[in-house]
C-alpha cells in the first residue's frame, strides 16, 4: 500500500502502527563528535526468516512468548533500558544480524550477559563468516543480573556486514552486543560536524508514542530513511515540537549550517536553531516532492567556539522530515557580522506525558494518520470520553462511534465482559480502524464472565469491515474467541488465542463471497476447541477457520495443541496458507474442503507424539482434503475445485496426505501437489479414496518417505490423477507409479529433525537431486531458495 505521511496543523494524536522492525538498533547517542559512536545490536533483533537459515534454535516455539513468534526464546528484560533478551540458550544455537558500520575503524566488543549458573559460558562472534572473537564468563548471580563482558578489539570497514553469534554453551541470557569505537581513521583531519536528527538528548513531541516505531521508544517519531547512508530520520513533525542535541566543536571557526530535509506536504516549512539558549538561524523551505526525496537546505555561516554546546531545533511548521544537520567548516576566522538573535523562542513544555514503552510487533498497511485515538481500560466507563485520562470500557461503545482511520488502544489488564462485544464499525481500504493493546501492555479479553443464558457466547463478534485486531489476548470464551459473520477485510495480527471452547477465531457467511479479505497473521493459537477435549459429540471445530469466504490469508501463525482441527478452509475461494507451523491438533492439522484457487505453501505440519491431542488412538492427519456438498450449511458447494499444495514439510502425522470422498464425493480436481516432503506417518503416508470425480490433478516432484513397517500408500488408481517425478522410500508405489519416479531405500537426507528443518534437505549424493520437472512455476523452495536450475524433489532445494 502506498501511503502519504501527513499531519494536520492541529494537535490531534495520529499513530502509524507499522513497527518497521529494525534489524540493527543503535544506542541513542549524540553523533556530533568526529569519532564514530558505539553500535548496539539488540539480541532480539536477529534477522527474520526461517529456522536453519537466519537462526537456529533447538526447541520448538518461543518459550518466553514475547516480542516475536518464531522459535527463538525471548523474554522481557529488567536490565536498564528495558526491552527483551534472548534466553533459554542451548549449545549449538546461533543467530544472525545485519551490521551497518558507518566508518572504518577499530571497535571493542562488549556483550551484556546474565546467568545464575557457575559454568564456563562462551559464545563466538563472526563477521562475514569469519570468527573474530569468543567471549567467556561465569555466573553473574541471576538470570536478570546483567554484566558487561569485554572482548577483543576488532577492525571493521564501513558498510553492511553480516554478524553471527554462535552459542558454544548453554544456560545464559544475552541482552545486547555493543561495538565501541577505539579509532575512526576515516574522520581524522575532518572538521565538519554531523548531527543525526534521531540522536537528540531532550525533546517535546505532541503525540504519544513513536509513530514510526523505529530506533528509540519514546514519543519522538522516527523511521528508517532511504536517503544515502541509511539510518533514521525524524518525521511526523508538528509545529511547536523541539529537539536538543549535544554539539561538540573540535575547533573554533566559521561553520555553514546545512540541514537535510524532505517533505510531501505543500506548505511553507520552517525550523529555528538556537545554541546555548541563543537563536542563531531560521531556515525556510517548500516541499521536496516526497517524504524520502531529500534535499540540502543551506542556512547561515555561524561562528562556533571550540568545546561543548547545546543545539536546539524548534519546528515552526508541520509536515516535514529531518535526516541530519551538518556544520560544514569554512574558516578559522569569525564573521564580521554575526547573525542577530531571533527573540521569543517557544519555551519547553513542562512534564511531557510519559511514553508507553515497548511498542508491538509490525503490521503491514498501517491505518491512516487522519483518524482519532481512543482508549479502553478494564477500569474504564462507557460514559467517559475515551481519552487516555478517561477511557471507555467496552469495545461495543467505541465501535459505535469509530470512524475510518481511528485507533483504539486497549490498556493492559483483564476485560471482564458479561456480554459479547458486537462490532459493526466500518473502516475503508485507505483508512482501517485498529483495535490493539496499548504498546508495551497486554489487554486480556476473558470470556469467563459472559452469561450462560446468552445463546451466542463469542467474546468478540464482528459484522464490520476493514478492521485490525492486534496484540490482544483472547481466552476462556464459551464459544469462539473472535467470530465474524459476513465481516470483510478484517485482520487478526499477533494475537494470542487460547483456551476457548470452540475456535480461536472463526469467519464466514452463507455464501462464498460476502466474507472476504480475512487475514490471520502471526497469531499464536493453542488449547482451543475445549468442547472436544474429552471426545464430546461436538465434532472437531477448528482453531482458525474460514467457512463460506473468499480471499482469506493464513500466514506466520503457530497453531498447535488444539482439541480440534488446526487451520480449516472450507467452502472458500482464493485462500492463501503459508509459513505456518501447524502441529498436534486433534483429527487434522490442515483441512481443505470445497476449496478453489487455494495455495498452501511453505508450511511445517507435524506431530510430536503428545497423546493428549490424539483421537481414536492416533495423531492428526497432516493435510486432509475433500470436495463434498454441505447440505447442512445453506446447501453450499464449491464445485470449481482447484488448489496448489507446494513446498510443505509434513512429518510424523497419522496420515501425510489424506483425500476423503465421504458422503458426497467430488474428487481431486484441477489441483497440483508438488515439491512437498512427506516424512513418516503412523498409519498411511498417502491415502486417496476411490472417487469418480478425480480429474486433472497432478502429484509431481514430491518425496514420500515411510518407515519400513508402516504403510506407504492406499490408492486404487484413477485416470483423473497424473503421477510423475516423485521420490519413494519404504515401499512400491503401485498405482501411483509415474514417469521418471525414483524408488530407493536411502534418500540421503541431511538429518531430518523437527529442531532443525534444514535437515530435511538433500545431501550432495541424494538420488533425488535434479530429478524434478520444471514446468509448474514453483520459483522457490521452503526456505525461499530459488529453483532456477535443475529441480530437486521435495520441499528443499539443495542449491
Amino acid at each position: 500500500m502506498v501511503w502519504k505521511k501527513k499531519k494536520s496543523l492541529s494537535i490531534s494524536l495520529y499513530f502509524f502502527l507499522g513497527l518497521i522492525v529494525s534489524l540493527l538498533l543503535f544506542q541513542p547517542m549524540n553523533k556530533s563528535t568526529q569519532l564514530n559512536q558505539s553500535i548496539r545490536i539488540e539480541a532480539e533483533d536477529y534477522l527474520s526468516g526461517n529456522q536453519g537459515i537466519t537462526y537456529y534454535d533447538s526447541s520448538i516455539g518461543n518459550y518466553g512468548q514475547a516480542y516475536r513468534q518464531d522459535w527463538v526464546d525471548l523474554e522481557k528484560t529488567t536490565d536498564a533500558g528495558g526491552g527483551y533478551n534472548v534466553g533459554w540458550i542451548d549449545s549449538g544455537e546461533w543467530l544472525t544480524y545485519d551490521l551497518q558500520v558507518p566508518v572504518d575503524g577499530t571497535y571493542e566488543i562488549v556483550a551484556r550477559v546474565a546467568s545464575p549458573k557457575d559454568d564456563n559460558h562462551n559464545f563466538g562472534i563472526s563477521v562475514n563468516g569469519k570468527e573474530l572473537d569468543r567471549l567467556n564468563f561465569n555466573s553473574t548471580g541471576g538470570w536478570q543480573s546483567w554484566q558487561n563482558v569485554r572482548g577483543k578489539k576488532i577492525n571493521l570497514t564501513a558498510g553492511n556486514h553480516k554478524l553471527r553469534l554462535d552459542m558454544y554453551s548453554s544456560l545464559f541470557n544475552i541482552n545486547y552486543l555493543e561495538l565501541i569505537p577505539v579509532t575512526s581513521p576515516a574522520t581524522e583531519g575532518n572538521k565538519d560536524i554531523r548531527i543525526e536528527a534521531e540522536d537528540y538528548q531532550t525533546f517535546s513531541d505532541l503525540t504519544s508514542g513513536n509513530i514510526g516505531q523505529a530506533y528509540r521508544q519514546d514519543d519522538v517519531d522516527l523511521e528508517k530513511t532511504s536517503d544515502a547512508g541509511g539510518g533514521y530520520n525524524v518525521g511526523w513533525i508538528d509545529s511547536g515540537e523541539w529537539l536538543t542535541y549535544d554539539l561538540e566543536v573540535p575547533e573554533s571557526g566559521v561553520y555553514k549550517l546545512v540541514t537535510r530535509i524532505a517533505s510531501d506536504y505543500n506548505i511553507d516549512h520552517g525550523i529555528k536553531f538556537s545554541l546555548d539558549g541563543k537563536s542563531i538561524d531560521q531556515i525556510n523551505f517548500q516541499d521536496t516532492n516526497g517524504w524520502q526525496s531529500w534535499q540540502d537546505v543551506a542556512g547561515k555561516e555561524i561562528y562556533l567556539t571550540e568545546g561543548s554546546h547545546q543545539l536546539r531545533l524548534d519546528a515552526v511548521s508541520s509536515g516535514f522530515n529531518i535526516n541530519y544537520i551538518d556544520f560544514e567548516y569554512v574558516s578559522p576566522h569569525q564573521a564580521n557580522n554575526p547573525p542577530k538573535p531571533i527573540d521569543n523562542l517557544p519555551q519547553p513544555v513542562e512534564n511531557p506525558p510519559t511514553p508507553i514503552e515497548n511498542p508491538p510487533l509490525p503490521v503491514e498497511n498501517p491505518p491512516s494518520l487522519e483518524g482519532a485515538t481512543y482508549y479502553l481500560a478494564p477500569y474504564g466507563n462507557d460514559s467517559n470520553d475515551g481519552s487516555l485520562e478517561n477511557p471507555f470500557f467496552s469495545l461495543e461503545k467505541v465501535s459505535s462511534i469509530a470512524k475510518p482511520g481511528d485507533v483504539i488502544y486497549l490498556r493492559g489488564g483483564e476485560y471482564k465482559y458479561t456480554t459479547p462485544q458486537w462490532l459493526s464499525a466500518q473502516g475503508t481500504e485507505e483508512a482501517r480502524i485498529t483495535f490493539m493493546s496499548a504498546p508495551g501492555e497486554t489487554a486480556i479479553l476473558d470470556g469467563s464472565y459472559i452469561s450462560d443464558h446468552i445463546s451466542v457466547k463469542d467474546i468478540v463478534g464482528i459484522t464490520g469491515k476493514y478492521l485490525d485486531f492486534k496484540n490482544l489476548e483472547v481466552t476462556n470464551s464459551k464459544r469462539h474467541g473472535i467470530s465474524g459473520w459476513g465481516a470483510s477485510h478484517v485482520r487478526l495480527i499477533n494475537n494470542y488465542l487460547h483456551h476457548n471452547q470452540h475456535s480461536g477465531a472463526w469467519f464466514g457467511y452463507q455464501d462464498l463471497t460476502t466474507s472476504t479479505g480475512i487475514v490471520f497473521d502471526g497469531n499464536l493459537v493453542e488449547y482451543n476447541d475445549l468442547v472436544s477435549q474429552y471426545d464430546a459429540p461436538a465434532g472437531h471445530p477448528g482453531a482458525l477457520v474460514t467457512m463460506g469466504a473468499s480471499n482469506s490469508t493464513f500466514v506466520n501463525n503457530i497453531v498447535r495443541k488444539n482439541y480440534g482441527e488446526g487451520i480449516i478452509s472450507v467452502l472458500t475461494k482464493g485462500s492463501y496458507i503459508a509459513n505456518n507451523q501447524i502441529s498436534d491438533n486433534v483429527s487434522v492439522n490442515l483441512y481443505l474442503d470445497n476449496t478453489s484457487d487455494v495455495i498452501a505453501e511453505k508450511n511445517l505440519i507435524y506431530n510430536t507424539g503428545d497423546t493428549r491431542f490424539h483421537v481414536v488412538g492416533r495423531a492428526a492427519s497432516g493435510i486432509q482434503v475433500a470436495n463434498e456438498k454441505y447440505d447442512f450449511y445453506f446447501n453450499l458447494s464449491n464445485q470449481e475445485g482447484g488448489f496448489k499444495i507446494v513446498n510443505n514439510i509434513i512429518a510424523d502425522n497419522a496420515y501425510g496426505f489424506f483425500y476423503g470422498s465421504y458422503d458426497q464425493g467430488g474428487g481431486l480436481r484441477d489441483s497440483l501437489i508438488a515439491n512437498n516432503t512427506f516424512y513418516h506417518a503412523d498409519n498411511t503416508l498417502l491415502f486417496i479414496s476411490k472417487d469418480t470425480g478425480h480429474q486433472n490433478t497432478t502429484f509431481a516432484n514430491n518425496i514420500f518417505i515411510q518407515e519400513p513397517d508402516d504403510k506407504l500408500l492406499s490408492f486404487e488408481g484413477s485416470s483423473g490423477i497424473n503421477w510423475s517425478n516423485n521420490g519413494w522410500v519404504g515401499g512400491n508405489p503401485g498405482a501411483a507409479t509415474g514417469a521418471n519416479d525414483v524408488i530407493t531405500n536411502n534418500p540421503v537426507l541431511i538429518a531430518p529433525n523437527l529442531d532443525n528443518i534444514s535437515g530435511f534437505g538433500l545431501q550432495n549424493n541424494s538420488p533425488f537431486l535434479g530429478k524434478g520437472l520444471s514446468n509448474f512455476g514453483i520459483a522457490e523452495d521452503y526456505f525461499g531458495t530459488a529453483r532456477d536450475g535443475s529441480i530437486d524433489l521435495g520441499a528443499i532445494q539443495n542449491s
